[in-house]
């Protein structure tokens, strides 16, 4: 079964927001969707933010 990369993120997502309620850490809630692929750090601002590849055009 093919899934679009909306319906993956989303998923990635919700996951992430029940890591975050279930632990009360959002430490672990980035990390996660770091490790998934889906966010990354921002070098200039150390910020996370939605993968390049992900972000629309």
């Amino acid at each position: 079964m093919v899934h679009s990369t909306e319906q993956i993120v989303s998923g990635y997502m919700k996951a992430s927001q029940k890591l975050r309620r279930e632990s009360k850490d959002p430490k672990k809630a980035r990390a996660f969707l770091i490790r998934a692929g889906i966010a990354e750090r921002d070098k200039a601002t150390g910020r996370v933010v939605l993968a390049a590849d992900l972000r629309s055009k």
